[in-house]
């Protein structure tokens, strides 16, 4: 009986931890990339994403200075800022499958893409909205061989 009483209580105080604690829905997206419309600055990304960068820091990119801000939580993805206005953001480890259909992972519309080869990248130009350039960019094959290692970049219009 006691036993029993311990467990119940167990369950009861396990319950309450997970119902105090709400879990954001996140509908199946990585991020939603609609939500980034003209060049919004690095706070304004954090409140979007309703997270906290887990590193930032600044780098020389082609001997220009810019502003990341690395998100691992949602597949290592690097958000770019040139003086403080958000310009790219990069998928280093993307949950998706390398094809075109997994552009609705980032809440974008399924659009045929505008170039495609299969041995290097997949290419959107000029169709969404506030992307000039959406590309899915192999950078090798992963370890066991199999899957492709690839990146997707998203360039905000300028």
């Amino acid at each position: 009986m006691k036993k029993s009483v311990q467990i119940f209580i167990f369950a009861l105080l396990a319950g309450l931890m997970f119902a105090c604690n709400p879990q954001k829905q996140n509908n199946g997206l990585i991020f939603d990339a609609t939500l980034f419309k003209g060049h919004p600055d690095t706070t304004e990304v954090k409140k979007l994403l309703d997270a906290q960068p887990d590193t930032a820091f600044y780098r020389l990119l082609f001997g220009r200075p810019r502003y990341i801000q690395m998100y691992d939580a949602l597949d290592s993805t690097e958000f770019r800022f040139k003086h403080n206005k958000l310009i790219e953001i990069i998928v280093h480890k993307p949950t998706v499958a390398y094809k075109p259909e997994s552009i609705t992972r980032f809440g974008l519309p399924l659009q045929p893409a505008t170039s495609q080869d299969t041995s290097a990248y997949i290419m959107w130009k000029n169709v969404y909205p506030q992307y000039p350039v959406v590309n899915f960019y192999l950078v090798g094959n992963k370890p066991n061989g199999n899957e492709k290692a690839f990146k997707i970049y998203f360039k905000l219009k300028d």
